[in-house]
């Protein structure tokens, strides 16, 4: 059983079709189906552009976790299984199995901890894949799923440089290095409980640590505290939570204006992508390393591919209205391919059934 989370960067930029091929495919290898969400994305028509947006068939047998009032939205019938007690803006979580084949409106819990009961849920349902609906704006509850499927594209900006670059830059978080199992043990073996909070922390060289309160750096003078910290001796930093971009800017000014170059250790790349400030930080991140400082990982999410969609929504002033337009998609797969250590692939291209086959791969157990 395989747990698979897909987000996409923006609106249209290809998550739900993206989706709805990897339905097809385990479909078509005869595989049983669980699906959920993340939050709520399930419009007919896009709410700004006008233009209609794909909805998800989902076959008999399929066992979905969703807000209740999907229920009545969709075609398909659903037979409900099991009442969480999750409460949404869209009522309770329920679990059920469609019954009869149709179309359906997903939308699941907002929260981490909600998401990873809805997965035990569906996984003692037994399905062959699971299937996580996701948006990078809602990003922090897929630390809960084994790999991420990157849905972006022109819809996201339609400067295929810039969309390059910005690609570039996501995908290459998700691919920083785990600590270290010798410092990992000596932050481990610093916890006051072992299965308490991450608290932002300062390892040096003889395997003392250091805590201040709270796990996210988001306060100049959380900075002013972490700096008092850093010894000479320090070998590295943990800041388990989210950071902001002044914060972050702040503390690696007054680390490059010392000696000492810790390594900073962040809980998983879900909690730098979230940021609005990303690619801000992503630059001085970038500048840390240059200057000599490492990056690494508590926990890793695999990515396992990315899909590009060439479509974006191009406004027209004569008709007050959006159609319709497309980049070239081919030449920047292809650009993108070049660079990254996983697939990049327009799902809507006849060479994709086979690359999607390779990745879910059923021929071997979880």
């Amino acid at each position: 059983m395989r747990v698979i989370g897909i987000a996409g960067t923006a609106k249209n930029t290809g998550k739900t079709t993206t989706t709805a091929a990897l339905i097809e495919q385990t479909g078509r290898a005869g595989k049983a189906l669980g699906l959920t969400s993340i939050g709520y994305d399930g419009e007919e028509t896009d709410n700004v552009t006008g233009l209609p947006k794909p909805r998800l068939l989902l076959p008999v047998g399929t066992v979905v976790a969703i807000a209740e009032k999907c229920l009545a939205t969709g075609s398909a019938k659903i037979q409900v299984l099991k009442r969480l007690g999750i409460s949404t803006p869209l009522g309770e979580i329920i679990v059920g199995r469609v019954a009869a084949e149709g179309l359906v409106v997903i939308a699941g819990p907002n929260k981490e901890h909600q998401l990873a009961e809805v997965l035990e849920q569906l996984k003692a349902l037994r399905p062959d894949l699971i299937l996580v609906d996701g948006a990078l704006n809602r990003l922090a509850p897929m630390v809960e799923t084994e790999g991420l499927i990157l849905a972006t594209g022109a819809a996201r900006t339609h400067d295929p440089d810039r969309l390059f670059r910005e690609t570039l830059d996501l995908c290459e978080v998700f691919q920083w290095p785990v600590l270290k199992t010798q410092l990992m043990a000596r932050l481990l073996a610093a916890r006051k409980q072992p299965d308490s909070d991450w608290a932002i922390s300062v390892l040096d060289e003889a395997g003392k640590v250091q805590m201040l309160e709270g796990k996210s750096l988001l306060a100049g003078q959380q900075v002013e505290s972490l700096l008092g910290l850093v010894s000479p001796r320090a070998k590295a930093i943990l800041i388990p939570g989210i950071v902001s971009y002044s914060c972050l800017k702040q503390l690696l000014d007054g680390l490059l204006s010392q000696p000492v170059r810790p390594g900073l250790v962040f809980a998983d790349p879900i909690k730098l992508v979230v940021s609005q400030d990303f690619f801000d930080i992503k630059i001085v991140l970038d500048r840390w390393r240059e200057e000599g400082g490492s990056l690494a990982l508590l926990n890793s999410l695999p990515l396992l591919m990315v899909t590009l969609n060439p479509f974006y929504p191009a406004y027209c002033d004569s008709t007050r209205s959006y159609t319709a337009a497309f980049i070239d998609g081919d030449m920047l797969r292809e650009k993108l391919s070049r660079r990254l250590r996983v697939w990049v692939v327009d799902v809507k291209k006849p060479e994709a059934q086979k690359i999607l086959q390779e990745l879910l791969d059923f021929t071997h157990p979880a």
